[in-house]
Formats: structure tokens, sequence, C-alpha cells
């Protein structure tokens, strides 16, 4: 580092000395003693903190003239030449002051002290003033008064921010900004215009630079020089060449990494952030640009210090009441609840801490049922506890039995399920399903599946529980203890043997948050059959009828969810302490973990009647029916066209019907398999989807109806068609009504079709050998994945009644004879001989 001018002065005797209190020495307005008898103390700014060799420190001191005539600072000169002081003070009017800049560079370890001698002249009479300075040099650990605090590219958006982190104001041209590109020679002088002279900074100041084009490959520094040595001469850098770390990103310092300039990049000294998190956060907050604190932020019971707002690069210290009237997500680094922390006002907000939680023995922290804590690092260290408040759907009365799992550690059964009837919490143990003697489970219920629950309660099992005796609406109940983190695993059973029916398992989310559950099907998906099924039962047994109107499982895979009754349809957002069934493909150990939490969405599955509204761009192509009785029963399938599933049984996309004891049963039929959730592929005006129904009830008036429809489907007539009384009937125009005397099982009565066009999407692939249908009055277009040499036509007869040979993929048909509504089948003969058969309802 250069050294800054200093001048050392010897002093003779005979030199005038005498010392005179109308010229003082302050620092921040602290009066130093001007006789040299001082003793160098923080106070007033003569003891310097510790600082690397070879680096700087700067006190800004100010000369006082107290005098009733002008005077003249000729010289300032020191004793030691570990200190520096910089240009000429000159004249000071009088009842007037000036600053000057006394610099600490150590190139010696140890401490280190200097005379300050002060020459004020007035006329022709000299007058010195004397004081002392003290600082301890220590091994240069990279330490800087400044440093890069935030990193962001991203297109023609690039900027780099940086803080002055000392207590003191840094001068002008002090520091450099260099940008050095991925193939630029580090021991060269930067290239023209890679460079930017740091403007004079006060103390705490927090600039952004947005002049230099960033790649991602690239090297930023904080440099004391510019020239050749300007590499060697950094106090700070982020970047590395020959990598591309940095594109479309944003990093930051802060409290999870850290919060001091450093001589070598390494992404552990940087918190990691996407764009949208900078793009979307507040001006109090580190991640907005232009904006860094370090540092704890203190919530006093009113306000966070500073006014500043917390984020995920602060550690966060609850030391006052936090009350549901504030309720806003907290994110932290690390969180010390210290007091009162009562995160409850249905306000399905978030505490999100991505370090370290602490709950002290004065502290309090409660979440309600829709709040979350989400935690993202499995070696978290977690102390203290945390009460966790849940609530049922609404109940016909304190028998009805509700899915449950713990969030929390050491659950005690007991307790959190006190004033329920005991022995009326249950686990789910499939294995056991095995050993059951048709003797005595004629019906085949396996009723010793259901195991009394006692002890604590396991992470990641389900328990299924009646609500308290005196509870008539809601069951609530709550966990104490210390919130499950991390891996979490649960074994599930699995009978191998040709019977899907038992291999359910009851197990449940684990965390005080929700979590995505295409997540955990994307972690389990060779182990278990990728759907879901909760338990719901929100109206009562009719005593004359018998119907059960929504006692029944709401299903959930990646085609969609099917919803009970009046309950909302299920999404992938699965509530925390939420129980629900997989079906299990091998005797193994599922697992959870922290990628599967979410933020906020904890209202899903029974916390709440409200259905999300559905964004249109995101829609799927999907229609879900109900089918109902004049008594009240209820059931609910869905088909979905949806990309990654196909005309086969496809896991996760198909989801066997769960039918739990109602009464009547709606599904879509494919291999034999009921379902209560049916993904197809490419959606087509041929397609023709077989439906059934199956029923234990007698003389009932049946209706089906749409629930709701998205995507294409909103554009195509929906074709129901009664094959027992060979009806077809579009349920856009009205439900379709029926009398079913008997009970049965009646698998092959319905179907389901669509025949208005459906635009294909412009990036739509057609699978090897097959062909796509779309129909509009007298003209089919047609494409297919290979060249079709011949094309016919016949009725339903067997006639022919169309032949060509279009010698193409993609080619159009009229066929003006056909009735709407008639259902035609369609040949095709591919160049290869290939044959493939579609039917096709005309419309």
């Amino acid at each position: 580092m250069l050294k800054r001018l200093f001048f050392f002065t010897l002093f003779f005797a005979g030199i005038c000395s005498v010392q005179s209190q109308d010229i003082a020495i302050k620092f921040d307005q602290v009066i130093i003693a001007n006789d040299g008898s001082n003793t160098p103390k923080e106070s007033d700014g003569t003891l310097y903190d510790d600082t690397g060799l070879n680096r700087s420190r700067l006190r800004v001191f100010s000369i006082y003239n107290e005098r009733n005539k002008d005077v003249n600072v000729d010289n300032i000169t020191l004793s030691s030449n570990e200190f520096a002081v910089t240009g000429k003070v000159g004249k000071i009017k009088k009842n007037s002051f000036t600053n000057f800049e006394l610099y600490f560079e150590p190139t010696t370890l140890g401490v280190q002290t200097a005379l300050v001698t002060i020459e004020v002249k007035q006329g022709r009479q000299k007058t010195y003033y004397y004081f002392n300075v003290k600082g301890t040099a220590i091994e240069d650990s990279g330490y800087s008064d400044i440093m890069i605090s935030q990193y962001y590219e991203h297109m023609n958006n690039d900027f780099i921010e940086i803080k002055n982190l000392s207590t003191y104001d840094i001068k002008d041209k002090q520091f450099y900004l260099v940008l050095y590109k991925n193939k630029d020679d580090l021991g060269k002088a930067p290239k023209k215009g890679n460079t930017i002279d740091i403007e004079a900074m006060v103390s705490g100041e927090v600039r952004i630079y947005d002049k230099f084009k960033l790649n991602g490959d690239d090297i930023i520094v904080i440099s004391t020089s510019k020239g050749k040595d300007c590499f060697n001469d950094r106090v700070d850098i982020i970047g590395q060449q020959n990598m591309l770390w940095g594109k479309d990103t944003s990093f930051s310092k802060g409290a999870c990494a850290s919060e001091s300039a450093h001589l070598e990049f390494d992404q552990a000294y940087w918190i990691g952030l996407s764009l949208s998190e900078v793009d979307n956060s507040l001006q109090q907050q580190n991640l907005f640009l232009g904006t860094y604190q370090s540092g704890e932020i203190v919530w006093d019971g009113a306000n966070w210090t500073s006014n500043a707002l917390p984020d995920r690069t602060r550690t966060v210290r609850i030391d006052g009441t936090y009350s549901s009237q504030n309720l806003r997500n907290i994110e932290a680094c690390d969180l010390i609840v210290e007091n009162e922390l009562d995160f409850d006002n249905n306000g399905k907000k978030s505490v999100v801490v991505h370090r370290n939680l602490s709950v002290t023995e004065n502290g309090n922290f409660q979440l309600g049922d829709q709040e979350s804590l989400v935690m993202y690092d499995d070696d978290a260290e977690i102390t203290g506890v945390i009460q966790k408040v849940e609530k049922s759907t609404p109940l016909n009365n304190p028998y009805d039995f509700t899915y449950w799992s713990s969030p929390v550690s050491d659950a005690s059964i007991a307790d959190v399920f006190s004033g329920v009837r005991s022995g009326r919490t249950y686990y789910f143990d499939q294995s056991k399903s095995a050993a059951s003697s048709p003797d005595n489970d004629p019906e085949g219920t396996y009723w010793d599946v259901w195991v009394r629950a006692k002890g604590t309660m396991k992470h990641g099992r389900g328990y299924a529980s009646e609500a308290k005796t005196d509870e008539t609406n809601i069951h609530q109940i709550s966990f104490e203890g210390t919130p499950n983190n991390g891996v979490v695993y649960e074994q599930i059973h699995f009978n191998d043997d040709e019977d899907d029916g038992n291999d359910f398992n009851l197990i449940g989310n684990p965390y005080p948050s929700a979590i995505n559950i295409d997540l955990f099907f994307d972690q389990n998906e060779e182990f278990i059959d990728p759907a879901i099924y909760l338990w719901t039962h929100t109206t009562p047994v009719s005593e004359e009828t018998g119907d059960y109107s929504f006692n029944d499982y709401a299903t959930y895979n990646r085609t969609g969810g099917t919803a009970v009754g009046e309950g909302p349809v299920p999404d992938k957002n699965i509530g925390s302490a939420q129980g629900f069934l997989v079906r299990a493909l091998a005797e193994v150990d599922i697992e959870f973990n922290n990628s599967m939490r979410i933020i906020d969405s904890n209202d899903q599955f029974f916390k709440s009647r409200v259905v999300k509204k559905k964004n249109k761009e995101n829609e799927k192509d999907r229609i879900w029916l109900n089918l109902s009785t004049d008594q009240g029963g209820f059931n609910q399938l869905l088909i979905g066209f949806v990309k990654g599933a196909s005309s086969d049984f496809d896991r996760g996309y198909d989801a066997l019907k769960n039918q739990g004891s109602n009464k009547i049963s709606f599904y879509s039929l494919l291999e034999n398999k009921k379902l209560a959730i049916q993904g197809l592929g490419l959606l087509e005006s041929s397609a023709e989807v077989p439906l059934g129904f199956d029923t234990d009830l007698t003389n009932r008036t049946y209706t089906i109806s749409v629930s709701a429809v998205e995507g294409k489907l909103r554009d195509a007539e929906i074709i129901l068609h009664d094959h027992y009384l060979n009806i077809p009937h579009d349920l856009r125009n009205s439900n379709y009504v029926f009398e079913q005397v008997d009970q049965g099982s009646f698998q092959d009565r319905f179907s389901l079709a669509f025949t208005k066009e459906v635009e294909l999407e412009s990036d739509t692939v057609i699978e090897k050998g097959q062909f796509v249908v779309y129909n509009d009055g007298d003209t089919f277009r047609i494409q297919a994945s290979e060249r079709v040499e011949t094309v016919r036509m016949y009725d339903i007869l067997g006639n022919m009644i169309l032949e060509n040979h279009p010698r193409n993929t993609s080619f159009e048909i009229v066929e003006p004879s056909s009735k709407r509504g008639d259902v035609l089948l369609l040949q095709i003969i591919q160049a290869d001989q290939q044959q493939k058969i579609k039917k096709v309802y005309k419309q």
C-alpha cells in the first residue's frame, strides 16, 4: 500500500512551545488534552482499532481557533512513520475550525504509538500543541474498511453494491472498484473502462454502481490502486475466472455467510439469492439494492432496529412482544426468541429460519393453525420449544375422526389428544392385514390394522383421532415441543400380492409448515404410487336413507385433485399436521426433507372451505364430474389431459379409487382398475373415457354433472353416453339424471367423449406410430407422426363410407353423409403398412 505523505519535525531548544487553551483539539466534539498528557482511548478517537499490516484506519480530528484573530497551521508532524497525516490545514479564521485526517498504516506488528505535534502561527509567534495516538498492528486477515455487499447480474441490469464498514469517512479515490473479464491478465493493470474511482463515502454509506457489463465469469475487486499492482492490492473480491458462477443471480453478504471483506473468493462467504427475492424486496431490507446493515436486527415490542426489516441476511432477535397485529412474514438467518412471539391470526404467514432457532426460557413462540415455521438447514441448532395450534374441518359430532401427524418431537398422545375418549386415537399398521383371519373378518375390513396409539407420536406417522367429547364443531389441538426439522423417515408396509387394496399406509406431514406433495412424490416415487388420499367426514348419515354424503377420501396426484362435497379441491400444498394415505409399492422407509417445505400456503386440506382461484395461464386440460343422489349422496372423479400421462396406467397421474365407507362410488376405468383420477396424454376430439359407478343403495335418482373444467376443455362439447339406454347427452347443456333401482356395480354403463375441435399447441409432439383427429362439422383434420398412405372411414356397422390417399402427415378429409353424434371409425395405413384405428364422435 502506498504510504501517504507524513511530516516529521525535530524540535530544538529555543523554539516557543508555550501551551494555550485558545486552540482546542477535538474528536467528534470530545476535547483532547493538547499538552501531550493524554492517554489514548476510544472515546476521543486517539486509540485506533486493531489494523492489519499494510491496511489503513482513518480518524478525522478538528482544530478549533478560539482566538479573536486568524491563525495558520503550518505543520502537523508525527513521531512515528506508522501513522500518516494528509494535506495541509492552512489558515483558520477566528472562532472557527478545520479538520485534518490522521491514518494508522502499520508496517510492523504490535503496539504502535505516536506523538502528534501541531504548529500554530499567529504573526511571528509560533505555538505548539501535542497529543498522543495509539494502535495495534495485527496479521492481515483481509479486513477492510470497505466491502462489496451485494452482486446482481441479469441481462442488462448489472449492479455492484459496496458499503463503508468503518465508523469514519473514506476519502475520495482511496479505493477503486475494478472489473477483470474472464480472459484478463490479473498481473496487469485493468483495461480501459474497467475501473471506477470510488468517491468519498461517509461512515456506513451504501452505494451501487451499474457501469460494468457483467457476464457471470468475471472478477470484481475493491483495490487501493489501479495500476499493475491493482489485483495484489485488493481488499475485497467477488468472482472467479473460467467458471460461470454469477449468471442471472444475486449474492449478498450476511449473517449466514460473512459480514466482512475477503481477499479470496469463496461462495461460502456469500448468500445466494434468486433474482425475484431481490426484485420483490422492500427498501428497508438488506436484499434491496442500495440497502445494507450488518449485525442483529431487534424487535423491541414496537419497532425494528433502525426502522429496518428482517430478511435472511440478518440475525433476528425478538426482545419485546410481537403480537398478531404486527403479523407479516419474518425471515432470518438465525432467530432468537427472548420474549412473546405470537404468530397467530389466520393470516397464512410464515416464520422462515435459514439456520438456527433459539427460544429462551423467557421466550414463548406460538404458531397458529394457518401459520408456518419453515426451516432449511438440516443441521440447524434448535433450542427451546414452540406451540403449534391445529384445527380440524367442521365436524358433525365429537365421534368423527380426523387424520393427524405431529409437527414437533416427543409429542405426548395423552397431552395432544386430551379430552378425547380413552382408546379412540389410532395409528394404521398395514402389516397386520396379512395376518387377519377371514373367519373373524368376513367383510375383509381388516379392523386389526387400526392400533390404539399411546406414548409419543412418531415423526412422519399418521394418526386417526376422534374429537374431544365437549367439542361439537372444530377439533382444536395444540402441539408443544421442539419443531421437527431435516430428514424424517417413516416405514411403509407392502403386501407382495395381487391386491392393490391392502398396501395403503397412513403417514403425515412431519413439519410445522406446509409441504409440496409433488416434491414428496419425486423423492419417493420408486416406492409409492404417487397419489395421496385425505379423509373427510363433513355431513351426517341420513338415519332414514343411509346415504353418507361426504364420507370419502379427497384425492390428489400429478393430474390434479378431487374434492369431497363442498370441500376444497386439494392441490399440491399439504398443511402442517395433516395425515394422509399412500399406497406402498415396496417395504421401505419413505423420506420427508426440508426441500419439500413451502412458505405460507398452510391452509390446504380441511383448514378452510375457500377454494383458491386458479391461474388460467397454468391451467391443465381437466374436467371434474360429480355423481350425486336425491338423498344427498356424493362422489367426484377427475379426468385430465396432462403432459407426462398416457393411455396406459401411469403412476402419479392415475389414482386408484379409495372409497372408504361411501355408499356410492364414481370412477373411470382403465385396465380393470377403478380410478378416482385418470390422466391421459394429448387431448383430441376422438378421446373417449369409460366411466362406471357402484352403489349400495336402492331406489335412488342420480345426477351426473360437471363440477369444473379447465384449459381447452372450456371450448369442447362434453358428451356423456349412457350405453344402457343408448343416450348421448351433452353435459354442457344440462345435467344428466337417471334412475337406479338396484344395488350393484355398473362398470360399463357410461363413457365420456369430447367432440368439439381443440386447437393443437405449436409445440405438440405426437408419439411415434400415433395420430390425432380434430373434427368440425363435416371436416376432419388429421395429424400423424408418420406419413399416411391411406385413410378409411367406417360407420358403426362396419360399412366403409370414405377412402382417401393423402400421402402426408397432416391433412383434411370431408365426409358429409354422416350426422352429428354418429360414431365413426377412422383407420389409417402408414407407409410401413402399420395400421391404427380410432373412434370419432361427429359433432
